[in-house]
């Protein structure tokens, strides 16, 4: 098993609570993201999205970014961080599932232009977890994990 490896051996039970959390949602971020990782190439492949849209799906990534300089000062006041996680993370997450309701046939893609508006949304939606989301698992590890082991987990 994974306790096989010298590091894993001397870990207190937080620390492998942590790591078994941690992993599991890195994961399941990954296949999120690998899944989306192509959302562009759908957008102007499969929805025939302009040019102009498409600069807008580019650069959300970045510009939710620039929230961090804001949220951090609110992340340091809020008192419940686990639930603002929670809650974070479910809001931004939930509207992905609104891709499944697209219609497969292009013509009706293209027909409505509002499909163009709400697939760029739910994509905004996503990035804006990030300047919340990974400052506080940050600050979870670090406030979880002892320095030696911080790291290398």
């Amino acid at each position: 098993m994974i306790y096989q490896f010298e590091i894993f051996r001397n870990l207190t039970f937080s620390e492998r609570k942590t790591f078994h959390i941690h992993l599991a949602y890195s994961i399941i971020e990954g296949i999120i993201l690998g899944v989306l990782a192509l959302n562009e190439f759908v957008f102007i492949k499969s929805m025939k999205g302009t040019s102009y849209q498409l600069s807008f799906l580019f650069q959300f990534g970045v510009i939710v970014m620039l929230f961090s300089v804001l949220l951090n000062e609110y992340l340091k006041r809020h008192k419940n961080l686990k639930r603002l996680l929670k809650t974070v993370a479910i809001l931004t997450r939930v509207p992905l599932l609104f891709l499944i309701l697209f219609p497969n046939d292009i013509a009706v893609l293209t027909s409505n232009p509002n499909y163009h508006f709400i697939f760029l949304t739910v994509f905004f939606i996503f990035f804006l977890a990030q300047p919340i989301i990974l400052p506080l698992i940050n600050l979870f590890l670090k406030n979880n994990y002892v320095h030696e082991n911080f790291g290398r987990l």
